[in-house]
């Protein structure tokens, strides 16, 4: 029986994952479950998909319902046009309406990069329903931008750079660069299926057109939350990888207590991507946090 990439990576998981479908605001949303108990949202960074949660969900499976969700342009979900994506209408307003589809009463949320930036927005439209939030190296925490935000931000650049030096051939090793150009340490061993589903949603739906639609907001500074952070009223944690080079922690821990009564964890030697380069800490502070109100530095 031929297995697809998605497939594949969820037979490496140790706890029983199951996939299906649900149309939301005219987006066919793909998403996965496991585990029981009360509802816990991950929300993943770029248009990596669910996937980048696969060493993440056996833990967090053993404590909560877990929903991992792909948001529109990412995983298996619909496709979207990036040069129009509508960051409110395609992301945030997707996750809030999923939340009020499944029911979800209460819920954790966790984000990833832009997921954290969709986190806070739940968290401040329907203060009373998010329970807790994780925010992980989330965009909109610091108004910084580097000269390489603002080249991404060229979108009819960033189209040609996906047509050629990071066309996604499974040959072209340039692409699997790219990914690990997010970690501390580029040579972290991750599954080979992880890998080869990730080639296989660029193919689709290249990550870099992503990350460019976002340069552009970010540079503008319109996702800046630093004004909205004192109105959470969520109980928040922040996990950031110590040598994030894409969010730099200096410019970006200032603005953390702005959050009331905030909890923080710093994961070493982790890079914009702590809950793939170091779960074991990763989960250890997220579950500290959720189960007992403390947080690891």
């Amino acid at each position: 029986m031929f297995l697809n990439t998605e497939e594949k990576l969820l037979k490496t998981i140790p706890v029983e994952v199951r996939l299906d479908r649900v149309e939301i605001n005219g987006h066919l949303i793909n998403y996965a479950t496991a585990g029981s108990g009360e509802p816990l949202l991950l929300l993943h960074g770029g248009n990596i998909g669910w996937g980048q949660w696969y060493p993440n969900i056996p833990e967090l499976a053993k404590h909560y319902r877990v929903y991992a969700i792909d948001l529109p342009g990412a995983g298996r979900s619909s496709r979207v046009d990036f040069a129009k994506m509508d960051l409110d209408q395609d992301l945030v307003v997707v996750a809030e309406k999923f939340i009020a589809l499944k029911s979800l009463r209460r819920p954790v949320v966790i984000g990833a990069s832009a997921g954290g930036w969709i986190a806070a927005q739940l968290a401040l439209r329907d203060p009373e329903n998010i329970s807790k939030m994780v925010l992980v190296d989330a965009v909109g925490l610091s108004g910084h931008f580097s000269f390489t935000d603002r080249v991404l931000s060229f979108y009819r650049l960033m189209r040609f750079v996906s047509k050629t030096l990071l066309s996604p051939e499974r040959e072209n090793r340039r692409v699997e660069a790219f990914l690990r150009g997010a970690f501390f340490n580029a040579a972290h061993p991750l599954r080979q299926e992880f890998i080869e589903y990730f080639y296989e949603t660029m193919r689709d739906s290249h990550n870099l057109l992503f990350v460019s639609r976002l340069a552009q907001h970010v540079v503008k500074g319109d996702l800046a939350l630093m004004p909205e952070l004192p109105k959470i009223k969520s109980e928040a944690l922040i996990v950031w990888g110590e040598q994030d080079r894409l969010m730099p922690l200096e410019k970006c821990q200032p603005n953390f207590s702005l959050l009331p009564g905030v909890k923080v964890s710093v994961i070493k030697n982790a890079g914009h991507m702590p809950s793939l380069e170091r779960p074991e800490e990763f989960n250890a502070a997220v579950i500290g946090f959720l189960k007992n109100g403390i947080s690891f530095s």
